[in-house]
């Protein structure tokens, strides 16, 4: 069974995968003024600047019609409705499951736990 790489996340008006491939994750630290997304992580929250540069290259890893002024607008959107905290948590899940941060495989496990008990 393939592990599930990515979340997804209701931005920009519909549902999109957030996903960060080893290039996506490349393409992030050239656009992190820390040059480190480790760094980033571990040392939250994340500034307004870099979240929105993760979320741009995670939706960009699976579609390449997402561009940072569209991110933008969507980020801005979304802090209409929803805290930026909730934004970095998605960003956060998203960054264990590519198996960067963490343990892809016991995310992945627990996660499936979790539904099974909601689905109870």
């Amino acid at each position: 069974m393939a592990l599930n790489r990515s979340v997804m996340i209701e931005i920009g008006g519909k549902e999109r995968e957030l996903k960060f491939t080893i290039q996506a994750l490349e393409q992030l630290e050239t656009l992190l003024p820390e040059r480190n997304i480790y760094k980033v992580f571990l040392d939250p929250p994340f500034s307004m600047t870099n979240l929105v540069r993760f979320i741009f290259v995670g939706l960009r890893s699976t579609d390449k019609k997402v561009t940072m002024d569209k991110v933008y607008k969507w980020v801005e959107e979304w802090l209409e409705e929803k805290p930026a905290e909730t934004l970095q948590e998605i960003v956060g899940d998203a960054l264990i499951k590519s198996g960067v941060m963490g343990n892809a495989k016991k995310f992945n496990a627990d996660d499936n736990a979790e539904d099974d008990e909601a689905g109870k």
